[in-house]
Order: structure tokens, then sequence, then C-alpha cells
């Protein structure tokens, strides 16, 4: 599966990269962070939200190939 990942604010400092395209044997959004946080501990850390083609998901949504995933750090207000 095709996947592109776009991370945001402090996440992208912990992931050292803005975006990228990967293949992924997953099936579900909480599979992709298992795999993600396993390949960048400093997620462990880390708060966030997942999106899907731009909307949030819950970590049992199923993944298809060719679609866009974002990690979202929580937003602040101003």
């Amino acid at each position: 599966m095709e996947l592109t990942l776009k991370y945001f604010g402090r996440i992208a400092e912990l992931t050292g990269k803005t975006e990228e395209i990967r293949s992924a044997a997953v099936e579900t959004v909480d599979e992709l962070d298992s795999v993600l946080r396993r390949e960048y501990p400093g997620l462990s850390m880390a708060t966030y939200t997942i999106a899907v083609d731009h909307e949030i998901v819950q970590p049992s949504f199923p993944l298809k190939t060719k679609v866009e995933v974002a990690l979202l750090p929580p937003f602040s207000g101003g």
C-alpha cells in the first residue's frame, strides 16, 4: 500500500521531515501509528491526531492505497 504521510509542527521536528511517501503493509490507522512510533521513537511521547484525506479518524479506521495521512499536533488558539 502506498501512503503519503504529512507531518506538521512538533511532529515534523520529531520525524525530521514534513512529508514522505512510503509503502506499508498495514490495514488500519492504528497499525500505521505503531509502525511510525517504532521508526520515530519520539512520537511515543507526543500528542497528535491522525487525519486521512483531510478528515480526523479513529484508530480503527481502515486504510487504502493512495491516501494522504496527516499527523497533526494539538492546535493552539489565539
